[in-house]
């Protein structure tokens, strides 16, 4: 289950931009779905809405920009500009600089890398929500009488059973000496966890 999250953050687009510049002589920008630049080989074009980029979202297609065509439009310079996508939603435009004929060789090679690396960021906070979900429910289970909703709902992002009767081991003291102390929690009554290290990650 992915939870839902700004899935082109700025961060991510920086890294996108830097990654994408070493390896092309070319600057690389980066804009969200509003079309706005977001990061840029370019700091003077941050936060400018590019008008090439809102037609390739509006589109759903590649925008070659030659210097003639330009002259006419806000916020852009000759490029190729392509949204790219993660999970089927369109999340944002690649733009690379340069008249069309110079740069359209990089243009999916690029928006390849950027939409993995979008996926790779998701994954990791994903991961990372996870992480922070199991060792709250490690908590809460550890509890003399723990919160049965927040439980449910724990237990329900992540995929467990509260039915199944499971053991928990903490295994800290006030010490922060390794002894076990392990506590049963039936199926029925109880609610139940698996094994618990001494950080309360649940396995």
């Amino acid at each position: 289950m992915l939870r839902q999250t700004n899935l082109l953050a700025e961060a991510t687009a920086r890294q996108i931009v830097q990654r994408a510049m070493g390896i092309i002589s070319h600057s690389v920008n980066v804009m969200d779905s509003n079309g706005v630049i977001i990061a840029s080989g370019n700091p003077q074009r941050l936060f400018q809405r590019h008008e090439g980029a809102v037609l390739a979202l509006a589109e759903n297609r590649v925008v070659e920009i030659d210097r003639a065509t330009a002259e006419h439009l806000k916020g852009v310079r000759p490029g190729i500009n392509l949204p790219f996508s993660f999970r089927n939603q369109r999340v944002g435009v690649i733009g690379i600089s340069g008249e069309p004929a110079e740069v359209r060789a990089y243009a999916e090679l690029v928006k390849m890398a950027a939409e993995m690396m979008v996926e790779q960021a998701a994954l990791l906070d994903q991961h990372q929500w996870e992480k922070r979900y199991r060792e709250e429910l490690a908590n809460q289970l550890l509890q003399p009488q723990p919160n049965t909703a927040s439980l449910e709902a724990m237990a329900a992002y992540l995929g467990l059973d509260l039915r199944q009767a499971r053991i928990v081991v903490d295994r800290r003291t006030a010490r922060g000496a390794a002894a076990p102390v392990a506590r049963a929690v039936g199926g029925a009554g109880g609610h139940p966890a698996r094994r618990v290290d001494r950080h309360y990650r649940l396995q």
